[in-house]
């Protein structure tokens, strides 16, 4: 089940031909809501590949590039987003390229080789640093749980990730709400039985217990479990967070942290789910890693979609219920799985930056 996206940002591509036109294609997807209204080449004859008609295409010297000549490409065509395709052979030009787009006012993003497919984005990395996070991330609204758990006596809650670190507390501090019926989802069966063993022997039950083994990835087994089920809130903490290793999986962290979440939430905006809370990450503020942008992405995903979910239901005016969206970025919390705290427990050395 895909999303219904309305297009809204324009997007200057700019670099290697092969490598521009497997990028354009990537962003025509409807989904990701771009707009090619420019494509700079380096040094083509525009004739071996085809691109969108509607977008202006020219051929461009890439050590002769002027700074003026970008601002007046963005200005006349109202570019929102560039694009900066190299290959190795043009990797020299990085530095000088880097230098431009510090400059530029808008979202910028290099992209390798190895990166241009689009489930591979997640290796850009931002080349206007401090200008890119207000522009490419609304700023998100942070909030905490409640501690009263009355608040939610009577709701059907879902965790995914239930068996985490983070969300089996959750779970924990939610069983003695009266009347409510506790899902919780993992593709884990040890941790999630685990976890279940030990929610139905404590003394503060008052919650009806439901485990779903099912991974946020099977869309068709949510899709059931959402019929089944009508949510009042989700709390989504299933996350891909090992940061070392998510560097080397940059399909497996986009299809788990980005794409299975913004299905969830498709799913969550469908139903009339009342509050969807994504569980996120600091790392996600000017993401120096996969994992930190998976989460900026799927953060900003999140917001767009709602956005355009609340502006269609405006159009009908129809009477809809609307989901209310939280999204909460927790930092290195101590003696979570992968905490810093065991690193310290093994005597490895870290380095102390400022």
């Amino acid at each position: 089940m895909e999303a219904d996206y309305s297009p809204g940002l324009n997007c200057l591509v700019i670099g290697e031909e092969k490598l521009a036109a497997g990028l354009l294609r990537e962003l025509s997807a409807p989904e990701l809501g771009r707009n090619i209204v420019s494509v700079w080449l380096f040094d083509s004859n525009q004739a071996e590949l085809e691109f969108p008609q509607t977008c202006a295409l020219r051929s461009i010297d890439p050590a002769a590039c002027e700074l003026a000549e970008l601002e007046a490409e963005i200005s006349e065509a109202e570019v929102d987003e560039l694009y900066l395709c190299l290959c190795e052979e043009s990797c020299a030009l990085e530095s000088a390229w880097l230098e431009r787009l510090q400059r530029l006012k808008i979202s910028s993003y290099i992209i390798h080789e190895a990166a241009v497919d689009l489930k591979r984005r997640l290796a850009f990395y931002r080349a206007s640093e401090e200008i890119l996070e207000p522009k490419l991330l609304a700023r998100p609204r942070f909030y905490g749980l409640h501690s009263e758990t009355a608040r939610f006596d009577g709701l059907r809650i879902l965790i995914t990730g239930a068996a985490g670190s983070i969300a089996s507390k959750l779970a924990e501090d939610l069983i003695d709400s009266e009347n409510a019926e506790l899902h919780l989802l993992d593709h884990d069966e040890n941790e999630l039985y685990l976890l279940y063993r030990r929610l139905e022997r404590s003394a503060r039950l008052r919650s009806k217990l439901h485990c779903h083994l099912i991974s946020i990835q099977n869309q068709s087994a949510l899709e059931t479990l959402f019929l089944n089920h009508h949510f009042d809130l989700v709390i989504h903490a299933a996350a891909h967070k090992h940061v070392p290793m998510m560097e080397n999986h940059a399909d497996e962290v986009y299809r788990n942290n980005c794409r299975a979440t913004r299905d969830l939430f498709q799913l969550a905006l469908e139903q009339g789910t009342s509050r969807f809370v994504f569980i996120s990450t600091d790392k996600a503020c000017r993401p120096k890693s996969l994992m930190g942008m998976s989460k900026a992405i799927a953060e900003y995903t999140l917001q767009e979609m709602l956005r355009n979910f609340r502006l269609a239901i405006k159009s009908t005016g129809e009477d809809y219920p609307l989901t209310q969206l939280y999204i909460l970025r927790l930092v290195n919390v101590l003696n979570s799985k992968g905490s810093v705290l065991r690193i310290w427990e093994d005597g490895r050395r870290i380095a102390a930056l400022n």
